[in-house]
């Protein structure tokens, strides 16, 4: 639905619905990449302790 709206459907609206939508539309994409980043460094931080509990478990079992 969004890939028909911005392929065909914005190509019959006015100057000023037309920038406004691609102006909403990179404030999204602006958004989820931030949020995608953001989400990416809390996984790999959360992998990481997990992997050094692992290790410091495994050391006292030995």
């Amino acid at each position: 639905m969004i890939l028909k709206l911005y392929t065909y459907d914005v190509w019959e609206m006015d100057n000023i619905s037309r920038i406004v939508a691609f102006i909403i539309l990179g404030i999204i994409l602006l958004l989820s990449s931030f949020l995608f980043q953001r989400l990416k460094n809390i996984i790999k931080n959360m992998v990481e302790n997990k992997d050094e509990n692992n290790e410091i478990e495994n050391t006292k079992s030995q």
